[in-house]
């Protein structure tokens, strides 16, 4: 079971890569149009998809951080990999989704 810091460690991975890339793009294709055949879900999902980047980056940060206390280095690290697989896990369904929505 996941303790406070891995939980906040989780659902900040997960939120602030999605939200971050989101942003980004929107503001990108505020000055140029979407692609053909791409709709903005397909963005969404696709940054939903960016929070698996990187868990062992974020790992050797948490090692680094938590280096006196084991159970906060131990849960942050649970933390990471539930953030990876809940990113991943969304970023799949939401992109699984718009095809099938879009007829493909």
């Amino acid at each position: 079971m996941l303790s406070l810091t891995g939980s906040l460690y989780s659902a900040s991975r997960h939120s602030g890569k999605t939200i971050g890339v989101t942003l980004r793009d929107s503001l990108k294709f505020k000055l140029a149009s979407l692609p053909e055949g791409v709709s903005f879900s397909q963005i969404f999902g696709t940054a939903m998809l960016a929070g698996v980047v990187l868990p062992c980056q974020c790992s050797r940060i948490a090692s680094l951080a938590f280096s006196d206390s084991a159970v906060l280095m131990d849960s942050a690290k649970m933390g990471i990999m539930a953030g990876s697989l809940i990113s991943g896990v969304a970023g799949y369904m939401m992109l699984r989704y718009c095809r099938v929505a879009a007829g493909k």
